[in-house]
């Protein structure tokens, strides 16, 4: 069964049952292969009551260490599938097999922390703040990602893992009047709601954090491998002060007195499909599961923080529903169903052996879907079928492929979709293709090669030097400042330019800075920002790094002149301009004179040739 096979034959089991599906993987590979496949024929469906996709992937990163563009993954792919499964929600989840080895808060942790608010709930918005901020949500001027949250007057927006577009709460006084959902890119509402779950961001509440007895258990397990005491006590104390969303994964079953399975949220009118199912016994024998990632130091973790193989191994053998195997075993069951799915031929562009080959489909019955990555070649598609008398219908989703079964044998389907095989399924007489498998792999010209730019290196530069912006230039660096931009605040680079004017580079785009290399560069006019003498031909990668190091070898080697410093700054030179020539013309003499050779015609401008 080719990866394509399996995506569709889940679909459609899903499409037939509409229950909350836990589809369990060998690797993380197959597990993120199979997701893609899934959405070809999912991502259209029509969203939940909440207003997600009917699609979730389970997938904690759990050897990875903390940091801060982690959050919205940790979110989206941790607690929050779990949640839609324990809701009992029409979603397919799916996950591989090592993230089931490490064990969970139960939902009543999660359940104990539900944010609920509804229309004419009386709270103040500064009230609901704080409440948002303990349940690990972030504040923010500009609410643009899930867990943020932003406050501004009577008006609050958040937005919740659970929802597909955030909030707007707007207040009157200290009661909710409206909750509108809305879209990030223009701030115009969507639709009405009459109330709204808060999930929270993470299971663990403050007062599990401040717990002596939860931190004495981490403390413990740190000195036991090696940490000085002065160590972790410091640990413990960043930890207790940063949300837990932040943490180490893994970190937060020190705090959880009954871990249990992720497989226990799948409630028991739930579906529980194992993919290759002969591969899941192998995988679950190989290395142990990932260590516990702290910082630059890696800790085994502790035997209540993981699932042991064989016992995981029995839970799956003994929940499973679906098994998708590969091959039959030697004794089959009463209930095994086989299915010969193979691939598709590849026609490598040549069109007349497929249109042959689609018109031996049509006369053996078979529906052929012919997917496309984009609109415009749907319609392509279309006409060049059409160029064979060859007619085709255009699906608005590829999901129709799934329900409807009325069209006679022989149609020709064309649909927007992107899969990772193609397939032939004789029993269901139906064959999926891919627009590649008809015109083969595009090469695509490979980008042009640029050069690394390195980080900025502040102990290496003083005040008053000059310094260059990829973007504005050559000016002035005055220093580090601290401002407050809305209600953040951070570190900026003050650069000066030319008549006074001030630029402030934030901390984490220092990369689009460098320090000026050249000839005395305190003679260096400085650039204006906003003017033109820092072209769009020098923010190129070229132009930025190999320009300059080249222009400032040239003038360590050469005196400084005008045009020189105006080409380090970045300046164009004016353009040379060259007096006219004065072309005189050979004209013929009027009256033939005898040379010097004695002939006729021969010239002393000529030589010995003659002009005949």
């Amino acid at each position: 069964m080719t990866a394509g096979a399996k995506g569709y034959v889940l679909a459609r089991l899903f499409c037939t049952y509409r229950r909350p599906f836990l589809v369990v993987t060998p690797d993380a590979r197959q597990r993120d292969l199979l997701y893609d496949d899934l959405a070809c024929f999912l991502s259209q469906m029509s969203p939940t009551s909440e207003g997600t996709g009917p699609l979730g992937k389970y997938a904690p990163p759990v050897a990875t260490p903390a940091a801060a563009e982690l959050e919205r993954q940790r979110l989206e792919a941790t607690y929050v599938p779990l949640w839609r499964l324990w809701q009992q929600e029409a979603v397919v989840v799916v996950t591989d097999a090592a993230s089931l080895q490490y064990p969970v808060f139960p939902p009543a942790a999660i359940a104990q922390r539900l944010l609920s608010v509804r229309v004419g709930t009386v709270m103040s918005p500064q009230r609901l703040a704080v409440a948002l901020v303990e349940r690990g949500y972030r504040r923010v001027s500009l609410v643009e990602g899930v867990g943020e949250f932003a406050l501004r007057g009577s008006i609050l927006d958040v937005f919740p893992p659970t929802q597909r577009h955030p909030l707007r709460l707007e207040f009157f006084g200290d009661e909710i009047e409206t909750i509108r959902t809305f879209l990030v890119d223009s701030q115009t509402s969507v639709a009405a709601l009459q109330q709204a779950v808060l999930v929270p961001l993470h299971p663990l509440a403050p007062e599990q954090v401040s717990a002596a007895s939860s931190a004495a258990r981490l403390r413990a397990h740190l000195l036991a491998h090696g940490w000085p005491e002065a160590t972790a006590n410091a640990a413990l104390e960043h930890w207790q002060h940063q949300s837990p969303c932040a943490w180490p994964w893994g970190l937060e079953l020190f705090f959880c007195d009954m871990p249990i399975s992720p497989l226990s949220y799948l409630p028991n009118s739930g579906i529980l499909c194992c993919v290759d199912a002969e591969d899941l016994a192998l995988v679950l024998q190989q290395p142990p599961a990932a260590p516990l990632v702290i910082g630059e130091t890696q800790l085994p973790r502790p035997a209540a923080h993981l699932i042991s193989p064989p016992a995981l191994l029995a839970q799956l053998q003994q929940r499973a529903d679906v098994l998708l195997r590969q091959y039959a075993p030697a004794s089959p069951a009463a209930s095994l169903l086989s299915l010969h799915l193979r691939g598709v031929p590849q026609f490598f562009g040549q069109l007349e052996r497929f249109v042959t080959q689609l018109r031996r489909w049509q006369a053996e019955g078979y529906r052929v879907l012919i997917l496309c990555r984009f609109p415009l070649e749907v319609q392509r598609m279309h006409e060049f079928l059409a160029t064979y008398e060859l007619g085709s219908r255009v699906l608005e989703a590829s999901q129709a492929v799934l329900e409807e079964t009325t069209w006679p044998p022989g149609t020709l389907l064309l649909a927007v979709g992107d899969l990772s095989q193609g397939f032939v399924f004789p029993e269901l007489k139906l064959v999926v293709l891919r627009q590649v498998d008809i015109f083969g792999e595009k090469k695509r010209p490979a980008p042009p090669p640029r050069l690394p730019r390195r980080p900025l290196d502040l102990s290496q530069l003083e005040r008053g030097e000059r310094v260059v912006h990829v973007d504005y230039g050559i000016g002035i660096y005055r220093g580090m400042t601290r401002l407050k931009v809305g209600d953040d605040d951070g570190d900026f680079m003050e650069i000066e330019y030319a008549e006074g004017a001030k630029l402030y580079v934030p901390a984490y785009r220092l990369n689009l800075v460098q320090k000026y290399i050249g000839h005395d560069g305190a003679q260096v006019p400085l650039d204006r920002l906003g003017g033109a003498s820092w072209g769009p031909h020098q923010s190129t990668g070229a132009g930025f790094a190999a320009g300059h190091g080249r222009r400032a070898r040239q003038s360590a080697r050469r005196p400084p002149d005008t045009a020189r410093l105006q080409l380090l700054a970045g300046h164009r030179p004016a353009p040379r301009v060259r007096k006219p020539v004065r072309v005189r013309r050979n004209r013929r003499p009027a009256a033939r004179h005898p040379g010097r050779d004695g002939r006729h015609g021969a010239s002393p401008a000529h030589g010995a040739h003659g002009m005949w």
